[in-house]
């Protein structure tokens, strides 16, 4: 799908990916608009994309209920690119992590995204035009100490995302995965700092299994993606062979379900 032209929503657009993402966009010619809940960056981001600002706690079910139809209405124009990014990292092993704080965890990472799914999708399969972009994360295969809850959140995601692909076969909306490896934004910044996932990650690292990303090399390789109609953007490539087992599953089903009707 062409992003010149297109109006593009970026969930989790004030900093990190996200940020990169909805700036990308617009280069590419697209409308963007950009939501989080910090609404001072929120804002200043959005003036450097010439897109709009929608100020919103994707933790709080009030505030997304009706997100898709605001960023609609901002625009004068329907979603045609929906791009989950927003995510919290919730450093912690489940031992430690509060009750509230993981509760947060999966409203952000998990249902959050599939609501705006839920709200967005129906519109693009009615204009015969669409794209959702889901991120998620490496994670979503793997898992580690200090990231228990969080990689069970962005598992959740993926698989979400692989039954989405699914419904939506013999659409004309598209659909990309993302999982990155560790990315050079503040949640490196925490794993860098704590005492569980850091040698964790350093041990990956090491093992060569993964590397460390540019913000801005990864939301350039899921625009590429969203053009070419891609099903994964993961960078760094070397992380492929290992998810790809995990996409084995998928595959099998999708091939089993050949002829089974989907919408």
């Amino acid at each position: 799908m062409q992003l010149s032209g297109a109006h593009v929503l970026v969930t989790g657009a004030s900093r990190g990916i996200g940020a990169q993402l909805a700036e990308g966009a617009a280069a590419r010619g697209a409308e963007v608009t950009l939501v989080a809940r910090s609404e001072g960056p929120l804002r200043e981001r959005a003036h450097l994309t010439g897109g709009h600002a929608l100020v919103a706690d994707l933790a709080d079910r009030t505030q997304r209920s009706d997100l898709v139809a605001r960023a609609e209405g901002l625009a004068d124009r329907p979603v045609d690119v929906l791009v989950n990014c927003a995510g919290l990292d919730g450093l912690a092993g489940l031992l430690d992590i509060g009750a509230e704080d993981m509760a947060r965890l999966f409203e952000v990472n998990l249902l959050a995204p599939a609501e705006l799914c839920r709200q967005a999708v129906p519109g693009m399969i009615a204009r015969g035009r669409g794209h959702v972009v889901d991120v998620a994360s490496g994670f979503s295969s793997v898992v580690a100490p200090g990231l228990v809850p969080y990689a069970a959140s962005k598992a959740g995601l993926a698989h979400f995302h692989a039954g989405l692909r699914a419904e939506l076969r013999g659409t004309r909306v598209g659909t990309t995965l993302v999982e990155p490896g560790p990315v050079r934004t503040r949640m490196w910044d925490d794993i860098e700092q704590h005492r569980l996932a850091s040698p964790a990650i350093h041990r990956f690292l090491r093992l060569q299994l993964t590397a460390l990303v540019e913000p801005r090399d990864m939301a350039q390789d899921v625009l590429d993606a969203v053009e070419s109609g891609r099903r994964h953007a993961v960078l760094p490539r070397r992380m492929v062979p290992v998810l790809a087992l995990g996409w084995l599953p998928r595959r099998v089903a999708d091939l089993a379900l050949v002829g089974v009707p989907r919408r």
